[in-house]
């Protein structure tokens, strides 16, 4: 089911885009901070750039477990369900870890219950884009 692929991936992406967001402070070389730093013209713009992004793939997770998590077998519901401990997990150690306290993209992530609708638009990234489109297909 191309749903469940989508939200295996994004779960990875998200867990290493958070990754990044919090390490900034510290690891600098190979990160999204700096990719998105460099296209957005400034360190702000990228932060919240990243950001952005984070919050678009933590919808379109949201929003494809919403719509997926009823219709498979109890073994991938298993397994989505666990991509969302696998999240939580990831985004609370970042929060508790002493390796992150220093990030200046610490303090805009938010936690929320609900997801808005500007969260739910497709990624331009094209190799991405894709999961947005198999909500509509599945």
């Amino acid at each position: 089911m191309p749903s469940v692929a989508a939200m295996g991936q994004a779960a990875g992406l998200l867990i290493n885009l958070h990754a990044d967001l919090f390490s900034y402070a510290g690891e600098k070389s190979h990160n999204i901070v700096n990719v998105l730093t460099r296209s957005e013209g400034g360190l702000q713009p990228g932060i919240n750039r990243s950001i952005e992004l984070c919050n678009r793939i933590m919808g379109l997770f949201v929003r494809l477990h919403e719509q997926t998590a009823a219709d498979v077998s109890p073994p991938t519901q298993k397994y989505l369900k666990n991509l969302g401990h696998m999240i939580s997990g990831n985004l609370q150690w970042c929060y508790e870890s002493a390796r992150y306290r220093r990030s200046p993209a610490r303090a805009p992530l938010l936690c929320r219950d609900r997801v808005g609708d500007e969260f739910l638009a497709a990624s331009p990234c094209p190799s991405i884009a894709w999961w947005w489109e198999v909500g509509r297909r599945d």
